[in-house]
């Protein structure tokens, strides 16, 4: 499968209707060294970036991930999104409360560069998500790219169109050009330099948006160790992502 590119945050949510297609795997850790905590390697800003990558786990490598994301503000849950996502065999299912869209074809398509103009793809998302509205297809796309970039925003620090740099505090700053839904976006790691994990990031989007936000709540799945619980430091709002599933 591709990698998925950089996000929209706080995508927008849509309104289908269908029913539910995927269900959850069983926790496993078939094959899968267990986490062990590494310290950061600052001789550089690739070397920094890859022991945060390689804290964070390759999800890309799993055979199956499932995860929910939810968001709340000002007390109230106002987004949740459910994922099931078979990277290695290339399908994806993203689910809404309205209902559920199929992905299948990803080993070979990106569908980001289609979700700016949906119609005008339509025989594209035809061919990842046969029978569904190709708006309805571009939203729930656009959702998962937000939503998984949070879930493992520290892996993709290395992917293709990303640069890399250390500031003047030891944090690593990150920014995508011209590559993935949003292009433009910049975040900065602030990390425990004993163990790879990410403590705080803050993020300046293209479309002026800034926000800073604590990591909290690690959990270990397998070689992976990821935090469930995201918190806005002007206490604005709080982002979960829960039921987190991952077969390796």
């Amino acid at each position: 499968m591709q990698r998925i590119a950089s996000p929209w945050i706080f995508a927008v949510v849509v309104l289908f209707s269908g029913g539910l297609v995927a269900c959850l795997p069983a926790p496993s850790q078939r094959g899968a060294a267990a986490w062990a905590p590494q310290p950061v390697d600052t001789a550089s800003p690739d070397a920094a970036a890859a022991s945060l990558a390689a804290s964070t786990g390759d999800l890309y490598q799993a055979e199956e991930v499932g995860f929910t994301f939810a968001v709340e503000r000002g007390g109230q849950e106002v987004v949740r999104r459910r994922f099931w996502w078979a990277p290695t065999r290339g399908v994806l299912h993203v689910t809404l409360p309205e209902g559920t869209v199929r992905f299948e074809g990803l080993l070979t398509e990106d569908p980001s560069p289609w979700v700016a103009d949906p119609a005008g793809s339509a025989s594209s998302w035809a061919r990842v998500a046969p029978g569904v509205d190709p708006g309805v297809a571009a939203a729930a796309w656009a959702a998962f790219i937000n939503d998984s970039f949070w879930l493992i925003a520290p892996a993709k620090s290395l992917d293709a169109g990303a640069t890399r740099e250390l500031d003047a505090a030891g944090r690593l700053v990150v920014s995508y050009a011209g590559v993935g839904v949003t292009p433009g976006d910049r975040y900065t790691y602030a990390f425990d330099p004993q163990t790879g994990e990410v403590r705080q990031w803050t993020f300046k989007l293209a479309s002026g948006r800034e926000g800073t936000f604590t990591w909290e709540e690690y959990a270990t799945y397998g070689r992976a160790r990821l935090s469930g619980l995201r918190r806005a430091s002007d206490g604005s709002a709080s982002i979960r992502l829960e039921d987190v599933r991952v077969v390796w």
